[in-house]
């Protein structure tokens, strides 16, 4: 039997394959078409944040428009308490300070370990919405 997710989900990648890879899987724990989007910019990422408000929003950082960390800085400033899962293609350790000061709830390298991020991925999206979200890290 599936479970019933709560919240909506955005995925931020300009590589399709990737895309279709998390859509897929997040199809399969039972997130609905009109909860889950999917955009390839950090422009299209601004315009659905705005119309989506998304519980989970997972950031590649490789999109053509911006960088990472800045599209997470226009993140945070449109929706606070939004819980982002980081994906950098180049790890730093410099890069990943910088996000997870930004308040990521998960960071990873890509490919990113598919055990791990399901198991993030489905804990936060099987839980009742809290009425005011704290700022969480998770190191794995």
């Amino acid at each position: 039997m599936r479970r019933t997710t709560t919240g909506k989900v955005l995925l931020v990648s300009s590589d399709k394959p990737l895309r279709g890879q998390l859509r897929a899987w997040l199809v399969h724990e039972g997130v609905a078409g009109n909860s889950l989007s999917a955009v390839a910019t950090g422009d299209a990422c601004q315009t659905v944040v705005s119309r989506l408000r998304p519980r989970v929003t997972v950031i590649d950082d490789a999109i053509p428009d911006t960088d990472g960390p800045t599209l997470l800085r226009t993140l945070r400033q449109q929706l606070p308490d939004a819980l982002v899962v980081y994906l950098a293609t180049h790890h730093t350790a410099e890069l990943e300070r910088e996000v997870r000061q930004l308040g990521v709830l998960y960071y990873t390298e890509k490919p990113p370990d598919e055990g791990s991020l399901r198991k993030v991925l489905g804990t936060v999206l099987h839980q009742p919405l809290p009425q005011r979200r704290p700022a969480l890290c998770v190191n794995m």
